[in-house]
């Protein structure tokens, strides 16, 4: 069994509303960690931290679980806690566990109650806490009206890392903001990137076509690229990148 030291252990307890999603949530991390490889169901009482024979007739999270996993060479033991009010002193143990929270807040029904209940708990303390918007692919979801109300009831300081990809109603795929870079997601996976022969495969008739070799550059020529480069870059502007930022980082 692998040993970690205590920098590289996380506990982090997911907390919400019942019914927000928080055991599906958890139960996609263990599957993408590798640790299963099937994702269960609640309605069908497959799920990994949904184990007891109550939790399953119910369908409902009552004990808190721990689900630990590797990523990154980090430990990371996720707290699956109760949503529903009856069994609060779950919850209470689970955040006195916790070294941050992920608050799961649905898109359709918004920051209700238990989502409060968290967030209050965290601040009293004082305790890391990050939202996750989930279920963006059932009807009725709203990022936007969400996200307004999250701003209304907890402040402006909450801001998005990530954007989500809505097309004709359907949920895409999503733009993390952080590294500016957009990722398209199937029904069943993450769409991965192309490798570098289909890259090759990408290039025009012209360059694969042309007859003749290209001719040698000489050290002299790419010196003077270079400088035409540089003095291109230096040319452009702060007002022409800003372009490119999202519209909420903007001074």
């Amino acid at each position: 069994m692998k040993e970690y030291t205590a920098k590289d252990i996380r506990n982090i307890g997911v907390f919400g509303h019942g019914g927000e999603g928080k055991t599906t949530l958890t139960e996609a991390m263990l599957f993408n960690a590798g640790l299963i490889d099937r994702l269960g169901k609640v309605e069908n009482g497959t799920t990994t931290t949904d184990y007891d024979p109550e939790e399953i007739a119910r369908g409902i999270s009552i004990n808190v679980a721990l689900a630990p996993l590797e990523w990154k060479n980090t430990k990371i033991n996720v707290i699956d806690a109760p949503g529903f009010f009856d069994f609060y002193g779950e919850v209470t143990a689970a955040m006195a566990f916790a070294d941050s929270a992920l608050i799961v807040i649905s898109a359709v029904s918004g920051p209700v109650v238990g989502a409060e209940k968290a967030m209050a708990m965290c601040e009293k303390s004082h305790k890391a806490r990050m939202i996750a918007i989930n279920q963006l692919d059932r009807e009725n979801a709203n990022f936007e009206k969400v996200m307004s109300e999250i701003n209304a009831k907890f402040g402006p300081s909450v801001v998005p890392i990530q954007l989500p990809i809505i097309e004709g109603g359907v949920f895409k795929g999503y733009v993390d903001i952080v590294n500016m870079r957009a990722s398209s997601l199937t029904a069943k996976a993450r769409r991965k990137p192309q490798s570098r022969p289909q890259l090759r495969n990408w290039r025009s008739p012209i360059t694969k076509s042309s007859p003749k070799p290209l001719p040698k550059r000489t050290k002299s020529s790419w010196r003077n690229t270079s400088k035409r480069l540089n003095s291109a870059a230096k040319r452009c502007s702060r007002a022409s990148l800003s372009a490119f930022r999202p519209a909420w980082s903007r001074p």
